[in-house]
């Protein structure tokens, strides 16, 4: 999705499907949780316009840039739709470590 609400729905879902493999003793191809702290790590320093480890910058031609303007959501946009599954993410943790 490129809206923070069509975002929200993709996150969701992987969320889920994790969940129902874990509970079915199945491996999931990834691991979402680390997916999503990292993917909000490296939006976060993109939002704040920090350059990350092995970044390298590409200048790309004025019609690339109008082309992915229109298909890739911005960072603030990116940030709005793993929030809740990223807040359920550490929720979930925290409760996890206290109860250890």
């Amino acid at each position: 999705g490129i809206s923070p609400e069509g975002i929200n729905r993709e996150v969701s879902s992987i969320l889920e499907c994790a969940r129902l493999n874990r509970s079915r003793r199945l491996q999931s191809l990834a691991i979402p949780e680390t997916t999503l702290l990292y993917l909000a790590k490296n939006v976060i320093a993109d939002f704040r316009g920090q350059k990350r480890d092995g970044d390298k910058s590409i200048i790309l031609p004025k019609s690339a840039r109008i082309y992915r303007n229109n298909c890739i959501p911005s960072s603030k946009k990116v940030l709005r739709g793993i929030l809740p599954s990223l807040q359920f993410v550490v929720s979930k943790h925290r409760s996890a470590s206290r109860s250890s």
